[in-house]
């Protein structure tokens, strides 16, 4: 049985544990709203439980935080998104002690899982292109517009339900948002490398015609 916390706060996590469980994921910033949790708090509480932890680290990448460092057993990462930076292939990352990912390696070897070459080739210069773009929380933000209002009329942000791509993206309408505890007017934008003003002036353009 696969137990969910939707709504993944940190005051959510740090609750007592009802029973112990095998594992326990989460992700540093969470998708679509970007709460923090506090990884620290987290990696305690579940390993006091007897859980192996597996961090989801896509948003931050491991320039701006190393769940392992902190205690994790394994760290996943999307490298599709900010650590190749540019939105040109597809590519996972699981980190952690051999012991651990003797069962990733096998059903890789086995199904075929494997990188492309060219995508590893891809993938180390979007490294350092995702190093000059995050420098602090991340490129990740989330707007919540008041009654239903909506965001129309971009210009220079695209609506595409990717992130981390070189250009900023901005999407809404997510599965079960409801039930997670989604405000039906939120949008979750990845801002890109275009200049700061351009995006800003966009924004700005938009919210005034609402």
């Amino acid at each position: 049985m696969r137990n969910f916390l939707w709504k993944a706060r940190t005051i959510c996590l740090l609750q007592p544990l009802s029973r112990k469980p095998g594992k326990v994921y989460f992700e540093v910033h969470s998708n679509p709203t970007i709460d923090v949790v506090d990884v620290a708090g987290a990696l305690e509480l579940a390993h006091n439980g007897g859980a192996l932890v597996i961090v989801d680290n896509t948003f931050l990448t491991p320039y701006l935080i190393q769940p392992l460092a902190l205690g994790a057993d394994i760290v996943i990462h999307s490298a599709t998104k900010y650590m190749m930076g540019h939105g040109n292939g597809m590519v996972g990352i699981s980190c952690g002690p051999e012991k651990l990912l003797k069962p990733v390696k096998s059903i890789r070897k086995y199904v075929g899982g494997i990188m492309a070459p060219f995508n590893a080739f891809l993938l180390h210069p979007g490294y350092e292109v995702a190093k000059k773009q995050v420098k602090g929380f991340g490129g990740m933000m989330g707007i919540e517009l008041a009654g239903d209002r909506k965001l129309t009329s971009l210009e220079t942000i695209r609506e595409k339900t990717s992130l981390g791509d070189v250009s900023s993206l901005l999407v809404t309408g997510f599965i079960e948002q409801e039930r997670r505890g989604i405000p039906a007017n939120y949008y979750r934008m990845s801002v890109g490398i275009e200049d700061s003003e351009d995006i800003i002036s966009d924004l700005k353009q938009t919210l005034d015609n609402i």
